[in-house]
C-alpha cells in the first residue's frame, strides 16, 4: 500500500525505524500547491504520524481509504440517545477505597505519612492543597473539623 503525505512547502528531516536514520525529503510542489512524500513502508508512515510536524498540522496524510481500512478497524457500540441528551453506558463499580484509618475513633485518624493525610484531609474537607503546606498547618485545620490527625511509626 502506498502512504501519501502532503505539507504546504518543501520539507527534509531525518527520522529512526527500526535504528537506521531515513531521509524524508518531500518533493517540489506539484500542480496544486503542495510538496509531497509517498513511501510503501508501514513503519515509515507510522514514524512521519507521530512526527511534531504532524501533531501540529503542517503534514497532513493524503492516503486514500480503502474498503479494507474500513473492516480493519474495530467500531465502537453506538449509545442509545433519549431526549435532547446522551446517556452514557454505565461502566463497571470500582471496589471501594481501602479505609486510611483502622481506629475505632473515627475522629482520630492515622496515615502513613504527611502526603497522604494531607490528600485525603484536603479532598474531604474540600481545601486547597496551596492552604496547608506543612504538617502544623495540615494538624490545627484537621483539628478546627474534629480530626485527630496520627502518624503510623516505622
Amino acid at each position: 500500500m502506498e502512504y501519501k503525505f502532503a505539507a504546504q512547502r518543501q520539507l527534509s528531516f531525518i527520522i529512526s525505524v527500526g535504528g537506521r536514520n531515513r531521509l524524508v525529503s518531500f518533493g517540489n510542489r506539484n500542480q496544486a500547491g503542495v510538496a509531497i512524500f509517498m513511501t510503501s513502508d508501514e513503519k515509515v508512515a507510522n514514524v512521519i504520524r507521530r512526527h511534531s510536524l504532524s501533531r501540529r498540522g503542517v503534514i497532513q496524510e493524503t492516503t486514500p481509504k480503502t474498503a479494507a481500512d474500513d473492516t480493519a478497524k474495530v467500531a465502537k457500540p453506538a449509545v442509545k440517545t433519549t431526549g435532547t441528551m446522551a446517556k452514557a453506558a454505565p461502566t463497571a463499580a470500582k471496589p471501594a477505597p481501602k479505609p486510611v484509618s483502622t481506629d475505632a475513633d473515627p475522629k482520630e485518624r492515622t496515615f502513613d505519612n504527611y502526603t497522604v493525610a494531607r490528600e485525603t484531609i484536603c479532598k474531604e474537607l474540600g481545601i486547597k492543597k496551596g492552604d496547608v503546606r506543612n504538617p502544623n498547618t495540615l494538624a490545627q485545620v484537621a483539628k478546627e473539623h474534629g480530626i485527630i490527625i496520627k502518624y503510623k511509626e516505622l
